[in-house]
């Protein structure tokens, strides 16, 4: 329709204006969703004059129609009667309120409604979760929305299982959460801390860290943990320690066995094992496993089971060929489904220095879409990280 007058504000205009305005506002969304501003919205249809209307009668009678198809439960149309010279009085729409926010959404149409009842269920699931907390995940939507099914699952676990000094001056990925990736508590911890804040005064107790009574990690350095009360007692009663590469060629330890893992994230996931120690987050920095120490010591290799993850076992099998690889093999791909994207194919040759089993995971690799050619240590479930390890120490 082309309008000769400006007057006569049409379904689509209003909730465009209202898409713009309301929707699209982070600040004004979250304050009508949370409460702190009013849920009632109105806005005024610039109904027609009676001489504007007797001069386009075509154009009344389109904004007449429109208005009268617009039926949404808590949205209320108000009409008034219009005075036109030679004409009954006709009813025209003159304003339309919005009773709840939900109300608003359906008038937007598009995706406002299947968003609004994600976020009502984000939240209603992290007030389940942990009491207390719907005002800071209404204002943490934004970011809440941005996480995966996964994700969210995972810090609703952390949500319900963390309390103030429960870190006891151990390192934030080796915090005992049950059901949760150890990447993902440092990864968030500035969500989780905005989640906290309003109820536990997070930031007044020095941040989350100190609040959970945890402690950051070194950068620049190899995470050596203990995995038996044996050599714990060896390391001076120590749980875990920070080396550097240079320091870890002369270590000294009794343990019999050496499980070495190429993210530090998933160190903190072996669980304990008799006479063994774990190093973690070597990466491509395998020299040290020529040292005397770390030659004479049954070892185990895990990484992530992707190209370049097959190369760095392929490389520290060059230095100590009698490594074993743990969940590193086709049975290992064919028993998970939460793969991700490895942006680059390794273009080292290195085959020769695979075993059949880690071949068959090579090759099936090569054949998945590059968006799925990644599994991550990270999302391996802990019960099958227990199984494979306790498989390697009774081979």
């Amino acid at each position: 329709m082309t309008k000769t007058a400006t007057w006569g504000v049409m379904p689509a205009e209003v909730a465009d204006q209202l898409r713009r305005r309301e929707w699209e506002n982070t600040a004004h969304r979250r304050a009508r969703i949370s409460g702190e501003r009013s849920s009632a919205i109105r806005v005024r249809l610039r109904p027609p004059t009676g001489p504007q209307a007797t001069a386009n009668l075509n154009q009344l009678r389109e904004y007449v129609d429109a208005w009268r198809r617009v039926d949404i439960t808590d949205v209320e149309v108000r009409w008034a009667d219009l005075r036109m010279r030679g004409f009954e009085p006709q009813r025209v729409p003159v304003e339309i309120e919005f009773g709840t926010f939900g109300a608003l959404a359906e008038f937007i149409g598009g995706r406002a409604p299947a968003e609004l009842r994600r976020w009502q269920d984000l939240v209603d699931r992290i007030e389940k979760a942990r009491p207390g907390l719907r005002s800071a995940a209404i204002a943490a939507l934004p970011r809440l929305d941005e996480l995966d099914d996964a994700e969210f699952h995972e810090l609703l676990q952390v949500l319900s299982q963390l309390a103030p000094g429960v870190g006891r001056g151990r390192y934030l990925r080796s915090l005992p959460l049950r059901g949760v990736g150890t990447k993902f508590i440092e990864t968030q911890q500035t969500l989780v801390a905005a989640l906290l804040d309003p109820t536990e005064d997070v930031r007044a107790a020095g941040g989350l860290l100190a609040w959970l009574d945890a402690v950051p990690r070194p950068t620049g350095t190899l995470l050596v943990r203990a995995l038996s009360p044996e050599m714990r007692d060896a390391m001076l009663g120590i749980d875990a320690m920070w080396l550097a590469a240079s320091d870890l060629v002369r270590l000294r330890t009794p343990a019999r066995r050496l499980i070495v893992v190429e993210n530090v994230e998933s160190g903190f996931a072996v669980p304990d094992v008799d006479d063994a120690i774990c190093v973690a987050g070597a990466g491509a920095e395998l020299h040290w496993l020529s040292s005397p120490w770390a030659a004479s010591r049954r070892i185990a290799y895990w990484g992530d089971l992707d190209s370049w993850g097959l190369y760095l076992l392929a490389q520290a099998r060059r230095i100590a060929p009698t490594i074993t690889s743990i969940m590193m093999d086709a049975g290992t791909l064919d028993a998970q489904s939460a793969f991700s994207e490895e942006p680059t194919w390794c273009p080292h040759a290195f085959d020769d220095w695979l075993n059949p089993g880690e071949k068959a995971a090579l090759e099936k690799l090569r054949a998945m879409p590059a968006s799925q050619r990644r599994l991550e240590q990270e999302k391996i479930d802990s019960k099958m990280i227990a199984r494979a390890i306790e498989a390697w120490v009774n081979s």
